[in-house]
């Protein structure tokens, strides 16, 4: 497979600005880049923007994902715009549900376990992940990070109403 410069905007962009190169664990490394930007969104411009992060980042994994397939195979490690998406989810959906005034201690501990949580889905993709990862292009690039976003969301729902 020939090699696109790095420097491509669909590369920048699906790589996280080139975050999605560095080794090793680049889909564990996008999502722990996105945490500082969705924690100081949610304390400071709420729902809006977190739903804006998550849409962003999933149309820019859509229109990106065929330049990846294209020079680094099906479902390239280095394309992390997907778990920017998937990691944005839970935190939108809860912005969403009004638990946007959290404490800023409340929110770090709600931030690190979405953040376990996503990877534990991500990584092992129990509960139907897996077979959504294989959708066609784009969709199944996208699809299975969102759908292990939407399975943080419930259970960091369960941690809110038991600890918080």
């Amino acid at each position: 497979m020939e090699k696109t410069p790095k420097c491509h905007p669909s590369i920048l962009f699906g790589s996280f600005l080139g975050i999605g190169f560095v080794k090793p664990a680049p889909g564990t490394l996008g999502s722990l880049a996105t945490l500082p930007l969705l924690y100081f969104c949610f304390m400071y411009f709420g729902t809006f923007t977190l739903w804006l992060i998550t849409i962003i980042a999933s149309i820019g994994t859509i229109l990106a994902a065929p330049v990846f397939v294209k020079y680094y195979g099906k479902d390239p490690s280095a394309m992390v715009s997907d778990e920017v998406a998937g990691q944005a989810l839970p935190f939108a959906i809860l912005a969403s549900y009004g638990y946007g005034s959290l404490s800023a201690s409340n929110l770090l501990i709600l931030i690190i376990a979405g953040f376990i949580l996503f990877r534990f889905f991500d990584i092992l993709k129990p509960l139907g992940i897996n077979r959504i990862q294989n959708w066609q292009g784009g969709w199944g690039i996208l699809a299975d990070d969102l759908l292990a976003g939407l399975y943080t969301f419930f259970l960091l729902k369960i941690v809110i109403l038991a600890i918080l």
